[in-house]
């Protein structure tokens, strides 16, 4: 991840606002002693732009600031593109925030950019880690008491408010990891009787990825639980989604993308860290954050973690162009989605979306599968 010197006038960085890009930015100009070209995304949601954070980075490292502001007309213009991009259905929305921000670079002299990701992985700074410790608390609890007492006590309870959240925790709790880990998931979360095509589920083995996770979780014994976890992120999450999504836009940009964090030597002396110095109860990335308390912005330490997210759900329903191409694709005609996953499911996922706009979730998941409907019409489509 050493950029020769030559290379320093083409060289700009990601820079989300985040711990992870605000330091790479900050050590990049305290190493080169040169301010460098930053390069952020926003959006008109609040919920989702962050650009307030990424120039108080910017300010205080002298940075030379670019931004970019996403609207849904550049959600339109590049999602269809993405099945040349990828050769599989990359359901990620933050590709259309990557490869934004990658142009933005490249419109502006930039050949080879750096990125934070890693940050969260080598230092424990997802909030799910965290989650597991105190999911481990209940775990940890004599067996005689969860079992005998307070489950029966608990199930006697109507599944209602307070009582209906803690039998939501029992239920996680109790399952073992690496299973309990990836228990959010929809496809854990449900019985894939309901979501797929019977056909198609008797050509596939649905425990296929927990068998795979297990079996690394089982060989990262006997590290403690945090590390056995940062482990399977480092497998599955950075080298099968972040890795995949950010370097591949950067390249369809017309750039190189370098990963300062994930530098060996680095990774190494993180594996050598007691896992309870990376987190905490109620504290991520800990040993980091105090580590960078004179060097970081005090707001940046402090903030909740966001990363590139897009407000796609949100679009999905105020933005026309982005609610006509879901419906068009997914519930209109023969999707060939369908001959995969269930109509009935995808209409209740649908009803969901448009009855419960607390939340983002719904959205979310029909945006991977407009993805896959595009991508296997492209398949389709091929000679």
């Amino acid at each position: 991840n050493h950029v020769p010197e030559r290379d320093v006038g083409s060289t700009g960085c990601f820079l989300s606002g985040g711990t992870d890009s605000s330091a790479v930015v900050g050590y990049y100009t305290k190493t080169t002693g040169k301010p460098v070209k930053t390069f952020s995304i926003g959006f008109d949601d609040p919920k989702y732009n962050e650009l307030g954070y990424a120039r108080i980075a910017a300010d205080r490292y002298g940075s030379e600031k670019h931004e970019y502001l996403v609207v849904p007309k550049d959600v339109l213009s590049l999602i269809s593109e993405l099945s040349a991009i990828y050769d599989e259905p990359m359901g990620n929305a933050s590709v259309i925030a990557a490869y934004f921000c990658a142009k933005l670079a490249k419109e502006h002299g930039v050949d080879l950019m750096l990125g934070g990701d890693g940050g969260d992985e080598i230092f424990g700074g997802n909030e799910r880690y965290v989650t597991n410790l105190m999911f481990k608390r209940y775990a940890d609890l004599p067996r005689f008491f969860r079992r005998g007492i307070f489950e029966p006590l608990l199930q006697s309870m109507p599944a209602k408010g307070l009582f209906y959240k803690a039998k939501r925790y029992v239920r996680r709790a109790s399952i073992p990891n690496p299973r309990r880990f990836y228990s959010y998931n929809l496809l854990a979360e449900m019985d894939n009787s309901q979501i797929f095509q019977p056909d198609f589920l008797q050509q596939i083995d649905t425990d296929c990825f927990f068998q795979r996770a297990q079996h690394l979780y089982d060989q990262a014994a006997p590290a403690d639980e945090t590390d056995r976890l940062l482990y399977l992120d480092m497998k599955f999450t950075i080298t099968d989604n972040d890795l995949r999504k950010v370097t591949q836009m950067v390249e369809a940009a017309g750039l190189q993308v370098r990963y300062p964090l994930l530098d060996r030597d680095l990774v190494d002396f993180t594996c050598t860290i007691p896992p309870d110095l990376k987190v905490k109860p109620g504290k991520n990335r800990y040993i980091f954050k105090r580590a960078m308390e004179n060097f970081l912005p005090r707001e940046i330490i402090q903030k909740s973690k966001h990363g590139m997210g897009l407000p796609i759900s949100n679009w999905f329903r105020t933005e026309k162009i982005l609610s006509e191409l879901l419906s068009d694709h997914l519930f209109s005609g023969k999707p060939q989605i369908l001959n995969y996953i269930k109509s009935d499911y995808m209409e209740t996922l649908y009803k969901a979306f448009k009855d419960d706009e607390s939340t983002s979730y719904y959205g979310d998941t029909l945006g991977v599968y407009l993805i896959l409907e595009l991508w296997l019409r492209q398949e389709g489509s091929q000679p």
